[in-house]
This record gives structure tokens, C-alpha cells and sequence, in this order.
């Protein structure tokens, strides 16, 4: 039956309704797919708390400037980390992303705009523990492997959810 789903080349990145966009439509601030899962999951903390945003193909580190308890603790829950602990100033980095504070509703973080930096410190997040039903992995652009068939993103407050696992 995985044989028969639709997949799309390389350079697209897969809806959650298995429309096909260009892959750099991805996270942009406008959704492109009929069910806007090309605007989901765009911002990710990793391994060592550091927050950063998907553009352009990438994942870049976001500064640690202009942020304060709101946006972190709106990043936070975006991330699905639950609740917001704290947030730091981390080491110095290059090539990052500062937040500013703008009319822009569609933005990865709302009413913000992303300002390319070449040098700053990252923001270190530190979130409360993993929310239920929110994956702690983003699925990277390369990555086509069916994982879910039929199946749609959960969003905060939707119910009834059920799950069936199947195992050879």
C-alpha cells in the first residue's frame, strides 16, 4: 500500500495532504498548501537548547537579541516543549537570524520579522517537558519515509485522536 502513495522529488517539499510545493516555499510566511502544513513545525530547538528557524532549506540559529519572556515562551510552545522555563544568552555565532518586532502576522514568530545577522550570541531556551501528541523531531526536507498514512498533524485542542500500530 506505500507504494502507492504520491511522493515528490527532491527539491519539493510533501503537504500533509500530499500536495507538492517547491521547496523553497516552505516556511516562507505564506502558505502554500490547502492545509498550510508548509507553515508548520518551522521553528525546532536542538540537541544543546539552541533555537533555530528553517528558511531557505536551512536551519539557522536564531539570536538571542530582542527576545523576551513572550516570544520565548511563544517559542516554546511552538517548538512543543511545553512550558517556558527560561531563556539565555548562548555562545557567539555567525550567519544567525534577530528578531524584530513588526507588523507581520504571518511571520514564523507572529508580528515579527527576521533580520539576517552576521554575528551574535544564540538564544539558549529552556522549555518545561515534551508536550503529548507533538513530535520532538522535525522530519527534515530530505526525509520521504511514510510514517503516517491517512493520518493529518495534531493541533493543540482537537479531539478525538486515535491510533493503530501494525507490526509484522
Amino acid at each position: 500500500e506505500t507504494d502507492q502513495c504520491y511522493r515528490c522529488t527532491d527539491d519539493k517539499f510533501v503537504c500533509s495532504d500530499y500536495q507538492c510545493i517547491p521547496l523553497s516555499q516552505r516556511c516562507d510566511g505564506t502558505p502554500q498548501c490547502k492545509d498550510k502544513s508548509d507553515e508548520y513545525r518551522c521553528v525546532r530547538l536542538s540537541e544543546n537548547q539552541t533555537v533555530t528557524v528553517y528558511l531557505d532549506g536551512d536551519w539557522i540559529p536564531l539570536c538571542n537579541d530582542n527576545v523576551d519572556s513572550s516570544v520565548a515562551e511563544f517559542l516554546c510552545a511552538i517548538t512543543g516543549y511545553g512550558t517556558y522555563t527560561q531563556h539565555s544568552v548562548g555562545p557567539a555565532i555567525t550567519d544567525a537570524f534577530e528578531l524584530q518586532r513588526g507588523n507581520n502576522p504571518n511571520g514564523l514568530v507572529t508580528n515579527h520579522f527576521l533580520n539576517h545577522q552576521m554575528s551574535c550570541n544564540a538564544l539558549i531556551l529552556q522549555c518545561g517537558p515534551m508536550e503529548c501528541g507533538v513530535p520532538s523531531v522535525s522530519v527534515s526536507p530530505g526525509d520521504r519515509t511514510p510514517r503516517i498514512l491517512g493520518g493529518n498533524d495534531a493541533v493543540n485542542g482537537e479531539w478525538p485522536w486515535q491510533a493503530m500500530l501494525y507490526a509484522d
